[in-house]
């Protein structure tokens, strides 16, 4: 999906689950890439809420990945506001990337962290 200003309307990035091969396994990636003028106004945050929320609720599945390169911090932030927790590390793309996730809990619909 594109990300936009509300007001404007101008075009600031893109968002989007993504299926990922993580070490021989499928999951499901929340990705989003914004323009360095658009970055640390929450837009990366809101957009990724969408995601997950996409994700659970009308895709079905139980979980979902975000991998993130170990120095971007602000992706970082993004991830744990999302309620995901580091999990692993890895090395894909010929670099070291670290896995969040969170999955939900298919008795109550709640999020499990």
């Amino acid at each position: 999906m594109i990300i936009e200003d509300k007001t404007t309307k101008e075009p600031l990035g893109q968002s989007g689950i993504v299926l990922q091969n993580i070490e021989s396994q499928a999951e499901l990636e929340i990705g989003y890439m914004l323009k360095r003028t658009a970055w640390g106004n929450g837009y990366a945050a809101e957009a990724a809420k969408g995601c997950l929320t996409y994700g659970f609720e009308e895709m079905k599945v139980r979980r979902m990945v975000s991998l993130i390169r170990p120095e971007n911090e602000a992706s970082v932030k993004v991830a744990l506001k999302m309620g995901m927790k580091k999990e692993k590390t890895i090395s894909k793309w010929d670099q070291i990337i670290d896995v969040y996730s969170i999955t939900r809990d298919g008795e109550n619909g709640s999020l499990e962290k």
